[in-house]
């Protein structure tokens, strides 16, 4: 429909320039010719082409006159949509749904009440005003379980619930006021966890609001029993991954619960269990987060040679953090070194070593940089870098690039590597190089441009154009 109301409109306005024309001619041939490609654009729909401007000054278009024509048409057809169009239908979120709560007793399981019609948009304070007035338990003495969750007043609905949940079951907790008071001076952290009596101190509820007012801390001075919880130690770790000293070793055990603490603080693997320092995804893991967590792998793992080989490939700056017995064993640096050349930068004591140097070199040219600078400047090192990867010579300073035999010698082996000759030697070493190629093929004497027909590689080429001919 909008289309043909613009396409109405265009040719409303090819029609009036055609009443405006002089002499009343008609108007195709007295501005574009009948090719032009914007006027047959605009007529295409109604299958006629039209000029949409004149070369003819007396023939220009008044283009405000073709607005008000546009806003006639556009109220007509805004009042004709107006009559024949329903009105869309409001877009309903998330978190304007209501949902279904039943109120059960956390220690019986017996149904308080039931509340319809609650909105997700509503808080927890909201919700314990309305608990209130219908099964009449103060606010105040109200604590309620989502789940495994203690939210705190100020949350909404819409974050505790899942947009599949229709009817939701929340348990009620009927505490004394003294209570209440005490878990609301652990949340604001005004009370730790470490002055309440064991009493408090194996209260689920008061550790775990102890253990998120105080970012996982407050793990240390919970009860032995709620240490091996593991809700209660995923809160803690979840906040702070080096609380995982303080949790049982059934807890360090936990797969889930270590990586939890991990991903927290990758430091946090020098408290898991004896075992899971010795998993192979987990140490990787950590690493992968921090290359510190290599100090805290189990001993074994890291005089196993194999894994710390495939541990500094991927990670070189674990050279760092492995024991002497690895860094320095020079057929195990120059394993790691054949698999990742960069990890020559972090070789402390190898880097005056020529053959240390020139496997990095071989596997990375950019390990030249991490050279000793009395080796590098070297023009026999430099020529045994270029042997060994010829790629080495854009790596070099001025010093090498400026020299005629260093640079031939890498362009001899990748003739690209020119580019990157000093600007004094670039012309004389294209130069020879051509000479080179010239003297290596049939070519007449005197002959240094090329490549051509008898240069090597390109003589199949030149036979088969010939026979095309």
């Amino acid at each position: 429909m909008a289309a043909l109301d613009a396409a109405g409109a265009v040719q409303a306005a090819l029609n009036k320039l055609k009443l405006q024309s002089i002499h009343g001619e008609a108007w195709a041939g007295k501005g574009c010719s009948p090719a032009c490609q914007v006027c047959q654009q605009a007529g295409h729909s109604r299958g006629e082409a039209g000029g949409l401007w004149s070369q003819n000054e007396a023939l220009y278009f008044d283009f405000d006159e073709l607005d008000d024509i546009d806003e006639a048409d556009n109220d007509s057809s805004e009042l004709s949509l107006a009559s024949t169009s329903p009105s869309p239908a409001p877009v309903r979120r998330a978190c304007d749904a209501s949902v279904r709560l039943r109120l059960v007793a956390a220690v019986t399981g017996a149904l308080l009440c039931t509340l319809p019609g609650i909105q997700r948009s509503c808080t927890v304070r909201d919700l314990k005003d309305h608990i209130e007035r219908v099964e009449g338990t103060q606010a105040s003495m109200q604590l309620l379980l989502f789940g495994e969750r203690i939210p705190q007043d100020a949350d909404m609905l819409s974050g505790l619930l899942t947009e599949a949940d229709l009817i939701f079951e929340v348990k009620l907790i009927r505490s004394a006021p003294v209570a209440t008071g005490l878990l609301e001076s652990l949340l604001s952290g005004e009370v730790s966890l470490q002055d309440l009596d064991e009493t408090a101190r194996a209260d689920r509820i008061l550790v775990l609001a102890a253990v998120r007012a105080s970012q996982g801390r407050a793990l240390e001075h919970a009860s032995q029993q709620l240490r091996g919880d593991k809700h209660v130690v995923l809160e803690a770790v979840s906040r702070n991954g080096l609380s995982l000293r303080h949790a049982t070793p059934a807890m360090r055990f936990d797969r889930a619960v270590v990586l939890a603490a991990i991903r927290e603080c990758p430091l946090a693997l020098e408290h898991a269990h004896d075992s899971l320092r010795h998993d192979h995804d987990i140490i990787l893991t950590a690493v992968r987060l921090s290359v510190r967590a290599v100090e805290c792998i189990a001993d074994e793992m890291k005089r196993n040679t194999d894994f710390a080989c495939e541990v500094i490939a991927a990670f070189p700056a674990a050279l760092l953090y492995l024991p002497t017995q690895i860094t320095g064993s020079r057929s195990m640096l120059l394993k790691v070194l054949r698999r990742n050349g960069d990890a020559l930068r972090f070789a402390i004591g190898w880097h005056r070593d020529p053959e240390m140097a020139l496997t990095a070199i071989q596997q990375a040219p950019q390990a030249v940089h991490h050279v000793d600078s009395e080796l590098r400047q070297k023009t026999t090192f430099a020529e045994a870098a270029i042997a060994v990867n010829p790629w080495v010579f854009e790596q070099f300073g001025l010093h090498h690039r400026g020299n005629i035999e260093l640079a031939l010698a890498a362009t001899r082996a990748k003739q690209g590597l020119a580019q990157f000759a000093d600007a004094s030697i670039k012309g004389q070493v294209l130069r020879i190089i051509k000479e080179e190629q010239a003297a290596s093929s049939p070519a007449p004497e005197g002959y240094v441009d090329g490549p051509v027909w008898w240069v090597p590689g390109t003589m199949p080429v030149a036979r088969s154009l010939k026979a095309e001919q």
